[in-house]
């Protein structure tokens, strides 16, 4: 079940001819007859939601049970040694 869970979806970057990072958030509901979730968007600068949508769950979501899980995957795309600034600007953002 996907409900209650934090997601990144992934999609393909002309730029970079790899799959990046889309969106971000958290499932509020699910319906599995439709594949459509309700969900909230989170901001990528400072994590705030932006507002809840409609969206089709494809096989390029990632699911994570929490937002610190969701926030390890994110800053693992980073190089090493910007990691650790990333999860102090994090702290410093969120409190």
């Amino acid at each position: 079940m996907i409900k209650g869970k934090y997601f990144h979806t992934r999609e393909f970057d002309e730029a970079t001819h790899r799959l990046e990072f889309g969106l971000q958030g958290l499932v509020f509901d699910y319906d599995p007859e439709k594949n459509r979730a309700l969900v909230l968007l989170f901001e990528w600068w400072d994590g705030l939601p932006i507002g809840q949508h409609l969206k089709t769950v494809t096989d390029e979501w990632v699911f994570y049970d929490t937002v610190d899980e969701m926030k390890e995957a994110y800053w693992a795309t980073f190089p090493k040694e910007e990691r650790e600034h990333a999860r102090r600007m994090d702290k410093y953002l969120t409190g």
